[in-house]
């Protein structure tokens, strides 16, 4: 595993082997610091030529209501056309309430314009099996 990158809300993950990126959003994140997890992450999947993801959101604090608007306006579409193709995304959700509603909030409007398959795990260990089954 290598992190190629680092900050305090967040870091990116390469599992190698199983060419699996893993995003984690940690604690409270501002406007600014959420729009770079996201570009970093696109960039990184693209240059990784990754089409595994695992969204780690079990760790997030407060994100504004704001930026995840903007993530849907602006990211959404920007993954769909770079990542250019079937993806599957697993994603871990924070036990707090509004956190986990935001981020299910995000996850359907990925399921309905991109092609990505999308599904909720309790753990990464879960979701890298998910990730690397032939289905």
């Amino acid at each position: 595993m290598t992190v190629l990158f680092h900050s305090k809300n967040s870091e990116i993950l390469h599992l190698e082997e199983e060419n699996i990126l893993i995003i984690r959003f940690i604690g409270d994140i501002t406007d600014a610091a959420y729009f770079e997890i996201w570009e970093k992450g696109l960039v990184l999947m693209v240059s990784n030529d990754s089409k595994r993801l695992i969204m780690d959101q079990s760790q997030s604090g407060h994100v504004s209501y704001a930026a995840r608007s903007k993530v849907v306006r602006e990211y959404v579409q920007q993954y769909k056309k770079k990542i250019n193709g079937d993806a599957k995304v697993g994603v871990l959700i924070s036990e707090n309430e509004m956190q986990s509603a935001g981020v299910k909030y995000l996850v359907e409007i990925f399921r309905s314009q991109t092609p990505f398959e999308i599904k909720f795990f309790k753990t990464e260990a879960a979701a890298i099996e998910w990730l690397t089954s032939a289905n």
